[in-house]
C-alpha cells in the first residue's frame, strides 16, 4: 500500500479536507514540526487549498514548540531535547515568550501550562480530519 494514499485518493482530490474548497495543494497528515528528522521520503498526504496549508503552520509550530516545553519544563531551547523545536524557539524569541507566559507555578512547587486553546484547538481539529 502506499503510505501517501493511505488517507486520500483520487475521489477526495476535488476538495481541500479541511474547508472543501479546491485543493491547490498537498499537506502532510502529520505535520512534520511533529515529527523529528530524518524524515520519511513518503509520509501521507492529503488534498488541501493553499490557504489552508499554509495556514495551519504557526499554530503547528506552536503546539509544537508548547508540547516540547512541557516535557522538558523549560521555554529555554538549551534545555529542550527536539532540534526542530530548539531551532524554532531560537528563530523567533516572540514564540517563546508567548508560550513561557503561560507557564505558572501553582504555589505548592507544581508547574503549570496554560496553552493558548484556540491554537491547540485548530491543530487537534486538522489532525483529527
Amino acid at each position: 500500500m502506499d503510505p501517501q494514499k493511505l488517507f486520500a485518493d483520487e475521489r477526495n482530490a476535488a476538495y481541500c479536507v479541511f474547508c472543501g474548497a479546491r485543493p491547490t495543494t498537498r499537506e502532510h497528515v502529520v505535520s512534520r514540526i511533529l515529527l523529528d528528522d530524518p524524515l520519511r521520503e513518503n509520509l501521507p498526504l492529503v488534498y488541501s487549498c493553499h490557504a489552508c496549508n499554509n495556514g495551519f503552520s504557526r499554530d503547528e509550530e506552536y503546539f509544537a514548540c508548547l508540547i516540547e516545553c512541557v516535557i522538558s519544563g523549560s521555554t529555554n531551547p538549551a534545555l529542550l531535547a527536539r532540534k526542530k523545536v530548539q531551532g524554532s524557539l531560537r528563530h523567533s524569541p516572540a514564540l517563546a515568550t508567548r508560550i513561557a507566559a503561560g507557564r505558572s507555578d501553582d504555589g505548592k512547587g507544581t508547574v503549570v501550562w496554560k496553552p493558548e486553546d484556540e491554537r491547540v484547538r485548530k491543530v487537534v481539529v486538522k489532525l483529527a480530519r
